[in-house]
């Protein structure tokens, strides 16, 4: 038996569509989930322009969280964030979104509870990997990579 909660007092019917998807993407989490982390300070690198879900939050700098680096430092980020909504949603999102910022997409990559992809706008852009890794079906893990000169294409 599959069971979820809510806040939402009075669900309309897009957020019983939404948690029908949900469910169909956690009935494939296995016992390896994580509980979602608390949110962490804000990432002063992460632009305005780059919208995310409603409900989303910050949990950690990974770049000022590391050892000191081996290699030169560079104007290159590199953060994790909590996402509200599944790979899924957080896709179509971007997908809305962030080209309606302004902002282009690569082709990207998606496989079960993962999709990556690489964005840009003039001259800053980087790349992004969304997971399902939490216990709690409503989050999913992105690590963003934000910079000068970052890509939307492969090398």
């Amino acid at each position: 038996m599959l069971s979820a909660c809510s806040s939402d007092a009075n669900p309309t019917a897009a957020t019983a569509q939404d948690s029908d998807a949900v469910a169909s993407e956690s009935a494939a989490r296995t016992a390896a989930c994580r509980p979602v982390p608390p949110e962490g300070a804000p990432l002063a690198w992460f632009p305005a322009e780059l919208p995310l879900p409603a409900g989303s939050y910050p949990i950690q700098d990974v770049d000022a969280a590391a050892p000191p680096p081996s290699a030169p430092a560079s104007d290159t980020h590199r953060g994790l964030l909590a996402v509200h909504g599944s790979v899924t949603d957080f896709t179509s999102f971007i997908a809305t979104e962030w080209t309606a910022a302004g902002w282009s997409l690569g082709k990207g990559d998606a496989e079960r509870g993962e999709a990556e992809g690489g964005y840009r706008r003039g001259d800053f852009g980087g790349a992004y990997r969304v997971r399902d890794v939490y216990c709690d079906p409503t989050f999913t893990e992105l690590l963003i990579v934000y910079g000068p000169g970052g890509a939307t294409e492969s090398s």
